[in-house]
């Protein structure tokens, strides 16, 4: 029969496992949230994309098409803007799956971020636009004949190169320093001149000016105590 340790120390097989099974680490491991975050949603697959159909500003695949609504997956290349356009009888919604979509409604632009939706009521006047540099996929959502039924209220315009943004932000300026500053600075500078003169002048002797080895920056090449002063 083989030596079997845990019987030879008197306790049961499983009670020797159990003492020599190593718990897991509370938070260990890699989270779903952090596969989704790296990789990003999956919003498309290979077989989909077989059957996409070709678009103005990229190309689209139908994902999902009922009686009421449908389901868009839309690749929008960048540098594009739709223009202003409505639709006047139906609702449409959409999520960016990757990349930034602007989306401007009278004088206010929107930001949509990866991962952010947005809703666009029956009647509004909208314009979508990507970045200048950034592709982006978004799922839309919305009436079975949407498209059709979109008006072209103005023209597309032209994207710029490098990104789309609603008001150019000015960068700070540096403040000059204040007259007010410049003549503390000079009292300062006046303070530190005279506490330096009454160091160098010994008590009970008239003032004189420094020996040459005492006006030395760094490290002073003859001592300062009775063999730095002449007698007088």
């Amino acid at each position: 029969m083989s030596y079997n340790p845990a019987r030879a120390n008197g306790r049961p097989v499983a009670a020797s496992l159990k003492a020599r099974q190593r718990l897991p680490i509370l938070g260990s491991g890699i989270k779903h949230s952090q596969i989704a975050q790296r990789e990003g949603p999956r919003g498309i697959n290979v077989a989909d994309i077989r059957n996409r159909e070709e678009t103005a500003r990229g190309w689209r695949v139908l994902t999902f098409k009922g009686d009421e609504f449908e389901m868009v997956y839309e690749y929008i290349c960048a540098r594009n803007h739709t223009g202003l356009i409505k639709n006047e009888t139906q609702d449409r919604c959409f999520r960016v799956l990757a990349g930034v979509v602007f989306v401007t409604i009278g004088e206010d632009t929107d930001q949509i971020q990866t991962g952010q939706g947005f809703s666009i009521l029956k009647g509004t006047e909208y314009a979508l636009a990507t970045a200048g540099t950034t592709d982006a996929e978004v799922l839309l959502c919305q009436g079975t004949d949407y498209d059709q039924k979109v008006i072209q209220v103005s023209d597309p315009q032209k994207v710029s190169a490098i990104a789309v943004v609603s008001e150019p932000v000015a960068a700070p300026q540096r403040e000059s320093r204040s007259s007010k500053s410049a003549e503390q600075a000079a009292k300062i500078e006046s303070d530190r001149t005279a506490r330096e003169k009454v160091r160098r002048t010994p008590v009970g002797r008239k003032e004189r000016a420094p020996l040459a080895s005492q006006t030395v920056t760094g490290v002073n090449p003859r001592p300062v105590g009775a063999a730095g002063y002449s007698e007088d």
